[in-house]
């Protein structure tokens, strides 16, 4: 009865038809790419035990290359000993031990890093340390500060992924300030 009536209404179901034949092909595609993996390791997850896969055509001694070479290695006779746990568990149907726990990371942080404004003629103290200055024209340095000369200061800023040092002068600064920690 199908095989009649299939020819008569396939001008109105034919693209049902080769969708849902696309959609096998995809399907059968997608299994074989890997898909029964994720299908295994999600039905596992949910609690079902599907099948296990097995190898059905084991390698045959034949068919093992016999065109092999030996090569001598020579291995020093020190010796190094290593301590594992005895409590490993072989059984891959039992699930893993879960690791003992470790300290606990404190639930705010130990401490914040700010400015601290210091005044201008005070900053060689800070050398090696991290400064932001302003200026006259409200231009902002942020960097490491390498060194104090007579009227100027120099300092290290990161700029484009790399380090560059300016020299700032004195008489262009109006305000300073040291990162600190609180």
């Amino acid at each position: 009865m199908n095989i009649l009536v299939l020819p008569s209404v396939w001008h109105q179901v034919y693209a049902w038809v080769m969708a849902g034949f696309i959609g096998f092909l995809l399907a059968v595609a997608t299994w074989f790419a890997g898909a029964d993996k994720q299908v295994y390791q999600y039905a596992h997850q949910a609690g079902f035990e599907l099948p296990a896969q097995q190898v059905t055509h084991p390698v045959a001694a034949s068919e093992v290359a016999t065109n092999q070479a030996t090569v001598e290695v020579k291995i020093p006779s020190t010796t190094h000993t290593v301590n594992t746990p005895q409590t490993a568990n072989d059984d891959p149907n039992q699930p893993a031990q879960p690791l003992p726990t470790g300290k606990e990371l404190p639930k705010t942080a130990l401490f914040t890093m700010a400015y601290k404004a210091v005044d201008t003629q005070q900053l060689g103290e800070y050398q090696g340390q991290y400064i932001r200055l302003t200026q006259k024209d409200r231009q902002q340095y942020e960097g490491k500060l390498l060194d104090t000369e007579a009227g100027a200061l120099r300092i290290e800023r990161r700029m484009n992924g790399g380090l560059v040092e300016h020299k700032v002068s004195f008489a262009d600064i109006v305000s300073s300030e040291v990162m600190t920690r609180e």
